[in-house]
Formats: structure tokens, sequence, C-alpha cells
């Protein structure tokens, strides 16, 4: 899928977790994928498609 989008001109980031599975959801506290939520904040940001967080 990934890939797709990149030949399209759609912007696109991957992320593969070591571990998780599919419909982890947020994950366990501490787990890599936990951090998704974040991860997806800062590309939306970065496509100017959010607010720029302060600071």
């Amino acid at each position: 899928m990934a890939a797709a989008q990149r030949r399209a001109g759609v912007p696109v980031e991957l992320h593969q977790f070591q571990s998780g599975g599919h419909g982890w959801g947020l994950g366990k506290r501490g787990s890599e994928p936990a951090a998704w939520p974040q991860l997806l904040l800062a590309w939306l940001q970065a496509q100017s498609w959010t607010p720029q967080a302060p600071g």
C-alpha cells in the first residue's frame, strides 16, 4: 500500500513494529506500537494537515 501511494505521489510514511499484531489499538504502555499516535501527529504536522505544536 505504501509503495502504491508513493508511486501515485501521495504522501506516506510507514512504520512496521516488530511486535504488536493487527488491531493492536494504542498498544500497551511502553510497547513499540504505543508510539504510533505521536508518530501520526508528527507526520500530520509535517504535511501541514494539523496545527504545529507550540514550542
